[in-house]
């Protein structure tokens, strides 16, 4: 091989040395907006997630059988202020905002929640329905007890739609008006 083969091959290599150069440094600069982002996101999705839990009053419990665990972890639950609490086989408890965690256990916690969640929200939903149907069916039973004493009195029928309040307070003052004779 002479010099004039040696240097055109040093020069390749150059030229492959810093095209992977720029390229590593390309990727670089995608990876910090990248984790720029994500820390953006996960900031506002514990955010979200712990108003969630605290609105609803529940702890939940993330299976423990998957990394990103660490060795001996037996139990993990996220309680309603978004603390990821971890217990050991031994005993010891640490507790932490979930968001302080790394990614990959954000991304592990989501996983299992959101399910659960999803569960939650749709029981909580038919626990108002039913308290909805049940204040909804009160309301309109006591709305016609008015109508009854009013038809009883021979004097016309209260407006359902006049403000309940002042029914009831007319209601009440034909009752001390009858007891004092008046």
């Amino acid at each position: 091989m002479d010099a004039k083969e040696m240097e055109k091959i040093k020069v390749e290599m150059e030229k492959d040395f810093f095209k992977k150069l720029q390229t590593m440094n390309e990727e670089t600069m995608q990876l910090s907006e990248l984790l720029k982002e994500e820390k953006r996101l996960t900031h506002e999705l514990c955010t979200l997630l712990t108003q969630i839990l605290a609105k609803l009053n529940v702890s939940l419990s993330i299976p423990t059988e998957n990394p990103p665990w660490p060795n001996g972890i037996k139990q993990a639950l996220l309680n309603s202020q978004g603390h990821l609490i971890l217990v050991s086989e031994d005993g010891e408890i640490s507790s932490r905002n979930l968001e302080d965690y790394p990614s990959d256990t954000i991304f592990v916690v989501f996983w299992n929640v959101i399910p659960q969640l999803g569960n939650l929200i749709g029981e909580y939903r038919k626990k108002t329905n039913l308290h909805v149907n049940f204040f909804n069916r009160i309301t309109r039973e006591l709305n016609n007890i008015p109508k009854l004493f009013s038809s009883l009195e021979g004097k016309p029928e209260v407006n359902p739609k006049a403000d309940t309040k002042a029914s009831f307070d007319s209601l009440n003052q034909n009752a001390i008006s009858k007891i004092e004779g008046k």
